[in-house]
């Protein structure tokens, strides 16, 4: 019997490790969950025509020509992530994917590129204390809350692995945590560096979190 929902289990909930072990001062440190309902679909265009068409009047294209380099913004049925001056990273609850791809069937007089990453990307969120701590142990790039910080986002290279990073805020704590976009075959490589890396500080493992 096939199985539809396959797709969005998350690679975490197959791992034989613990899935919460405490830092060598008793505390947890890091917790990690993979987002798996999310879809994530890559556009490209000119965005400066997109900027200057009659489609600039919807918010929607608005928000995603002007989108600063190196930033990201959230809106209530979509985020979107800059990428390059003429590519953007477009994500969205899985029940929300049409309101990407009927937005971008508008654009059809506009020479762009659509492409749907949900089953080839995945999400690890990093949240806790030492998030930062354990991104500073995997990459040379700086994530100094001075120089990195909320609505902010980067591709670089994490623990070897390509990884786009965006740095977002919990409103109700108060705390930054981290989100690392990566392509799905690495998932794995790159939860057990992290369940690695965290050994000292601790972590928890949540599972089931969309």
């Amino acid at each position: 019997m096939t199985n539809n929902n396959i797709y969005i289990q998350s690679s975490l909930a197959e791992f034989v490790v613990p899935r919460e072990a405490l830092g060598i001062d008793g505390s947890c440190g890091v917790e990690m969950q993979e987002i798996t309902e999310k879809v994530q679909f890559n556009l490209r265009c000119d965005m400066s025509m997109l900027a200057r068409s009659s489609n600039h009047a919807e918010p929607f294209f608005g928000s995603i020509a002007e989108l600063s380099s190196n930033r990201f913004s959230v809106h209530a049925d979509y985020e979107c992530y800059w990428l390059g001056p003429d590519e953007r990273l477009l994500v969205a609850r899985r029940d929300k994917s049409n309101l990407i791809t009927q937005a971008c069937s508008r654009l059809h007089l506009l020479h762009h590129a659509l492409t749907d990453l949900s089953d080839a990307q995945t999400i690890i969120q990093l949240s806790g204390e030492e998030a930062q701590t354990i991104l500073m142990h995997g990459s040379m790039f700086d994530f100094h809350q001075q120089s990195f910080t909320t609505e902010m986002c980067a591709q670089t290279l994490l623990a070897g692995v390509p990884t786009l990073i965006s740095c977002h805020t919990d409103t109700k704590l108060g705390l930054l945590f981290y989100r690392l976009y990566i392509r799905r075959s690495y998932a794995d490589y790159l939860s057990l560096w992290l369940i690695d890396a965290a050994s000292e500080v601790g972590f928890r493992i949540v599972l089931n979190e969309s």
